[in-house]
């Protein structure tokens, strides 16, 4: 088919990473390490933020915006937010509304931030984007303590079902009464919300102290909805293992937030980690790929793992990375790169696999995908 490069270069936004979305304008949304606004930033902007892309026009023509900063009161104290990382990736409500996560500093605005006593570490910030136009509302919202430390690729996912959205906050620590380590996987209802507008929120605490689900403590990426049970599933790694695990547990919502999520483990035992989040495809079955370069699928009524695709080569290693698409109805598709001794990630490949019959084709992108994206993968223009 018809291939339209459009370059990022000094005129465009730079340095695009991880998973775009298709809004209802037909315009494109996505995360940016470089704005070409952003210029000779002052102190209170990050050169990161968004992109949009209007793939009708010739050429394409394209913007991108700042994230919203805020002044805030974190546990008695005024800070300033500033958003430190772009998001990865964005999803949509019934509604029709658009969000998505991003991590963000917190300090003390009125004295210099090279002492250190006044930074207050990292919060995670949920941020609304107009469904039209893909610029960022002003609506922000915090979650998890500020003093935590989140892993860069948090906001590589985050999931919806009707106008509750879920995600992970992973720390290095959970600074709460208990002092337990682990990660926080919220659900916020955007349709209850207090007097000042902060919607209800509560989260099921992952740790290897005792959290939700035993000693299942980090998740790679946010749970992702299984539309016809309506239950959500998320992966994890578990701690104090001999090597690591991973588990996959179903996360099941209530009609109300107010009650936390409650997770039960359906899968133990596999040691192929993942490299992607899980994605529901058009059978109704759960796929992502392995750092160790499969494509597996995971069946919620067995439950059940299964390898369906090989996409290693020989003499490199291989792993699939990012996030899975279908490119059309019964087509899983997603990035695989290839790493030698020399060399990480020296080449990166596009691949394809049909469900129905299991056929595969790769494609050579590395000229196209870049090895510093944290969070690559195939987007379709529906």
């Amino acid at each position: 088919g018809l291939a339209t490069t459009v370059p990022f270069g000094n005129s465009t936004p730079g340095h695009p990473v991880g998973r775009a979305i298709r809004l209802d304008s037909g315009l494109l949304l996505g995360g940016t390490d470089e704005r070409v606004s952003a210029g000779l930033n002052p102190q209170r902007q990050s050169s990161g933020g968004v992109w949009t892309l209007d793939p009708a026009s010739t050429p394409p023509a394209m913007q991108d915006y700042p994230l919203p900063d805020a002044d805030v009161q974190r546990y008695g104290n005024s800070v300033y937010a500033s958003a430190k990382e772009r998001p990865l990736a964005f999803t949509k409500t019934s509604g029709g509304e658009v969000w998505a996560v991003a991590t963000y500093n917190t300090f003390n605005a009125h004295r210099p931030i090279i002492e250190g006593n006044d930074y207050s570490g990292d919060v995670a910030g949920l941020l609304a984007f107009d469904p039209q136009t893909g610029a960022p509302t002003g609506e922000l919202h915090f979650f998890g303590d500020t003093g935590t430390w989140l892993r860069g690729t948090f906001s590589a996912s985050l999931s919806a079902r009707g106008n509750i959205l879920t995600f992970v906050s992973p720390a290095l620590f959970v600074d709460d009464s208990t002092r337990e380590t682990g990660d926080r996987v919220w659900v916020v209802d955007l349709d209850s919300r207090d007097g000042t507008g902060t919607p209800a929120s509560n989260f099921a605490l992952l740790s290897p102290d005792g959290g939700a689900v035993g000693d299942a403590w980090r998740a790679p990426f946010a749970p992702t909805l299984h539309t016809s049970s309506g239950d959500f599933y998320v992966m994890t790694l578990a701690a104090g293992m001999a090597t690591d695990e991973l588990r996959i547990h179903r996360m099941q919502v209530g009609a109300s937030v107010a009650t936390a999520p409650t997770l039960t483990t359906v899968v133990t035992g596999q040691t192929d980690l993942p490299g992607t989040a899980l994605f529901e495809a058009s059978d109704g079955l759960l796929y992502y790929g392995t750092q160790t370069g499969r494509l597996m699928r995971f069946d919620p009524s067995g439950p059940a793992v299964t390898e369906v695709a090989d996409l290693t080569v020989s003499g490199m290693t291989s792993d699939v990375r990012g996030f899975l698409s279908e490119g059309q109805p019964g087509v899983i598709m997603g990035i695989v790169a290839d790493s030698s001794v020399e060399q990480s990630a020296v080449i990166r490949r596009a691949f394809a696999w049909t469900i129905a019959t299991q056929g595969l084709t790769t494609v050579d992108v590395t000229e196209d995908v870049s090895d510093q994206d944290p969070f690559p993968g195939v987007t379709t223009l529906e």
